[in-house]
């Protein structure tokens, strides 16, 4: 049994986009490619099958998804493929899912706060008066 904490789906997707502008990002870039794709794409595949596959516990083949597209990303991450490898690659494997959603949510973070935002509030850092602000 895994002692890892993972996110909740809400924590790592607080600030994602909507499922239709995510799927719009994954079907433009996966056109426009010329090279393999990245991380980030493999990443927010992940992330967007697993979001899926929670708002439709039902379907078998969007968890089924998930669960690949979220091996694929452990796989890639243990093999060099990512940043850095999982800290624990068993506690990765036991639960894909949970790595994607600790991962999305740092890959979320960083990029908001690279485009001038709060990572707790998403608003523009000069607006935030959030109280998790990271300058509060």
């Amino acid at each position: 049994m895994s002692t890892t904490s993972w996110p909740t789906p809400e924590q790592a997707y607080a600030h994602a986009p909507d499922i239709a502008t995510e799927e719009a990002w994954l079907t433009h870039t996966s056109n426009d490619w010329e090279a393999e794709l990245d991380r980030k794409y493999g990443l927010r595949l992940a992330a967007y099958w697993d979001r899926i596959a929670l708002n439709t516990p039902a379907d078998d083949e969007a968890a089924e998804s998930a669960e690949a597209c979220a091996l694929m990303l452990v796989n890639n991450d243990q093999h060099g493929g990512g940043a850095r490898p999982p800290r624990s690659a068993s506690a990765a494997e036991a639960d894909p899912c949970g790595y994607v959603r600790q991962q999305y949510r740092a890959w979320r973070r960083a990029d908001l706060t690279a485009s001038g935002r709060c990572p707790n509030c998403g608003w523009l850092t000069y607006q935030c008066n959030c109280a998790d602000h990271p300058d509060a």
